[in-house]
């Protein structure tokens, strides 16, 4: 292969949201967050694989196969918005009204939404 046609290697990443994590600039505590407001955030020692990309990356047609591959569960934060709003949750009315306005929903909206999901017992591994 060419120069510009070389495979890329995987990076790997260390574990997200992890108590006691050895990763560089963790606060003392051994806790990645800075407040205790933060600290509603943190979650169980787990592994964590994010999927990012362009349109037509493949996203969507990789997602599935490592779901069931690996037996863990798909989150979309996209798909867990309109829950939200369906369901008519606090959460779903306040990103409603900013998706009616035409703003962002707000990153503590979604990492809030998130966090909700992430304690539910299909994300337990």
């Amino acid at each position: 292969r060419s120069a510009t046609h070389r495979a890329h290697k995987p990076t790997v990443m260390g574990p997200c949201l992890s108590k006691g994590s050895s990763e560089p600039n963790m606060r003392s505590s051994g806790n990645m967050f800075t407040s205790q407001a933060d600290a509603k955030y943190s979650a169980k020692s787990r592994n964590i694989l994010i999927l990012f990309g362009p349109p037509g990356a493949g996203k969507g047609t990789h997602a599935p196969k490592i779901v069931d591959k690996l037996s863990i569960p798909q989150l979309s934060t996209g798909d867990m918005l309109r829950a939200a709003v369906a369901a008519g949750t606090e959460v779903g009315k306040r990103a409603k009204a900013a998706m009616d306005s035409g703003a962002l929903v707000t990153d503590e909206i979604v990492v809030g939404i998130i966090a909700d999901r992430i304690k539910k017992d299909d994300c337990a591994r």
